[in-house]
């Protein structure tokens, strides 16, 4: 993939935004705490092969790969792209005439799930599966719901969805016995599962959000802290520490230490304002933004 470039070299005029889809890009980084500071390093810009389009959601799936959802090869609509920094390489895992989003690795480490836009008739958004190593073209993940917005794997048998509504709900699946377990209306979109446990954002007025843990076992949640002010979309250090974004920042909090927020890193020296979603996996960061 050549156009994959470090960022600090990087330059480009975004003249053009397609209707449907944002215009969002994705930036990688090292990064290692010091001092109460998120020290990044080594940027890399991924998606200058569609820096005009949508590229979002991103996921890893190994230390040195990951998939995203983009429309790179249809502007009218997402398929699912995997990247490997490392060797600047860019495959096309999907190509269907359905959007498809949120690119997420199951527990077995052997497929990975999206939620799947289905033309026609009453469905809209399934989960479908398919396998890392493309040998078909998949099948469904979650059968009699087509209003999935966003999700999370527990556990092997476990699945928390974001179901479409009004108002929106969050659900928890069991996939042996066939259930499923109402956890709280509005929930944010952001959902982390750790340890067996599901992080997730409870917009209890427009003004208060929460970040709060529900622990399957014993099926109660409890609050965290409130989330950074208007902010939803959040990823998870190796040591439990919790990491949101807001504008050009980030802010971190360790659940051990207390309820406040310390700002840690402002990317806007880099000309990224408008950070979104985020994904972290030892010690690299990947972090959406839209120009």
């Amino acid at each position: 993939m050549k156009h994959l470039i470090a960022l600090f070299v990087l330059t480009f005029t975004i003249i053009n935004v397609h209707a449907q889809l944002p215009n969002t890009n994705i930036y990688l980084f090292n990064f290692k705490i010091s001092n109460e500071k998120l020290l990044l390093s080594k940027g890399q810009f991924l998606t200058a092969f569609n820096p005009e389009g949508y590229n979002n959601q991103p996921s890893f799936i190994s230390n040195d790969e990951i998939l995203i959802s983009s429309n790179h090869y249809d502007p009218a609509q997402t398929d699912v792209i995997k990247l490997n920094p490392r060797l600047q390489k860019l495959t096309r895992v999907t190509s269907t005439n359905q959007g498809e989003y949120s690119p997420t690795l199951l527990p077995n480490r052997r497929e990975f799930s999206v939620i799947r836009e289905v033309l026609g008739g009453d469905v809209n958004q399934i989960l479908w599966k398919y396998p890392i190593n493309q040998s078909h073209k998949g099948k469904l993940a979650l059968p009699d719901e087509n209003t999935v917005g966003y999700h999370s794997w527990i556990n092997g048998s476990e699945l928390a969805t974001f179901l479409v509504g009004d108002p929106h709900k969050l659900v928890v699946h069991n996939l042996i016995d066939g259930t499923r377990k109402f956890i709280s209306n509005n929930p944010g979109r952001a959902l982390i599962s750790k340890a067996g446990m599901l992080y997730y954002v409870q917009k209890t007025t427009p003004e208060t959000w929460y970040i709060k843990v529900y622990d399957p076992l014993t099926s109660e949640s409890e609050i965290i802290a409130k989330t950074v002010p208007g902010s939803e979309d959040m990823a998870m250090l190796g040591n439990g520490s919790i990491i949101m974004t807001s504008g050009s920042q980030l802010y971190m909090l360790d659940p051990d230490e207390g309820t406040t927020w310390i700002q840690v890193a402002d990317l806007s020296p880099l000309g990224l304002n408008n950070l979104s979603r985020l994904s972290i996996r030892r010690n690299k960061i990947i972090i959406v933004n839209a120009p």
